[in-house]
């Protein structure tokens, strides 16, 4: 019983530990055209995958039979990407997002469920999709890309104060340069002493 208990937990907290989180398509008005490029959108924190597919799914298997997959190997960091439904069906669907790596059709394993959506017949006018800010669920995420932005800022900054560092080269080899000069200042005024002195 307490092991039965410890596995429960256990996949309880594997749940949690993955955010995937899909904001378009969505169950508010959020919907897809059929024979259509449409946007997808969605948030990841650090815990998912790098990469996962999409499988499209229907519940009713004379619309859709079985699992259709619709994206193959997708960046989970670029938070968007545009898919293109072929000849289905108009109704309601959800989305899987599933190991890319590990894949069986029907069998797949699956890191998240969307909520339902509409996919409506070819022709409709597309709907409004919000900019996706690829922002983690619980907000730790933003922080984070706001941090590796600022870090490219200053790589970038750092790049471009390259050249003032090659001044700081030029002014030494100025100095070196004022430094032979007046060595041989001093010689040629020990020579014209010398010279002087024979004279005399």
């Amino acid at each position: 019983m307490q092991i039965a208990t410890a596995f429960t937990v256990l996949a309880s907290l594997v749940g949690l530990s993955q955010a995937f989180e899909i904001s378009f398509p969505n169950s508010n008005g959020g919907y897809w055209v059929t024979n259509y490029t449409n946007t997808l959108n969605w948030k990841a924190n650090s815990s998912d995958p790098s990469y996962f597919s999409v499988q499209l799914l229907n519940a009713n298997n004379s619309q859709l039979n079985g699992n259709f997959q619709v994206g193959n190997a997708l960046v989970t960091a670029n938070g968007t990407a545009q898919i293109f439904i072929d000849r289905i069906p108009s109704g309601t669907y959800s989305l899987l997002f599933v190991n890319s790596s590990n894949y069986e059709l029907d069998h797949p394993q699956v890191y998240y469920t969307s909520s339902s959506f509409e996919i409506k017949p070819n022709g409709t006018q597309p709907a409004q999709v919000t900019a996706n800010t690829n922002a983690d669920p619980s907000s730790s995420s933003t922080t984070a890309a706001t941090g590796s932005a600022s870090a490219t800022l200053s790589s970038a900054s750092s790049t471009g104060t390259s050249k003032p560092s090659s001044g700081k080269s030029n002014g030494a080899s100025g100095s070196i340069k004022g430094s032979t000069a007046a060595v041989v200042g001093t010689v040629a005024c020990v020579v014209f002493g010398l010279g002087v002195g024979l004279v005399a």
